[in-house]
């Protein structure tokens, strides 16, 4: 009789390459369009630079990967936190039915924002 496969690797993985990334990029992101640039601590690019450097396929995919892979640990974790700490764990599916398709949603829209760049 064959071992039963677990789902659950799947969202290890999503969950730890989401922290990972977000982590330690996403400090970075505030930090330069948060403090650093507001401060003059680095040059303004103006409306114009920021907007050509969204318009590379590469920034494109940074953005993407930063923020869909945040948006899938964001769903991991409030699954588990529900799931542990409410005592839901009799409602795993639907709970990952919810925060999984929250998460894709919000994907999803990232790809919809970033094509529609102008």
């Amino acid at each position: 009789m064959p071992a039963h496969r677990s789902n659950r690797p799947l969202g290890w993985l999503a969950f730890g390459t989401g922290g990972f990334l977000v982590a330690f990029l996403l400090p970075i992101q505030v930090f330069i369009y948060g403090i650093a640039i507001p401060l003059g601590l680095i040059p303004d690019p103006g409306y114009k630079g920021t907007l050509e450097l969204l318009q590379q396929p590469l920034t494109k995919l940074y953005l993407f990967f930063l923020v869909s892979l945040a948006f899938f640990h964001a769903g991991y974790r409030i699954k588990d936190t529900l799931a542990d700490m409410l005592s839901m764990r009799q409602m795993d599916t639907v709970l990952a039915f919810l925060c999984y398709g929250g998460a894709l949603a919000g994907t999803i829209a990232a790809i919809v924002i970033l094509w529609n760049v102008p």
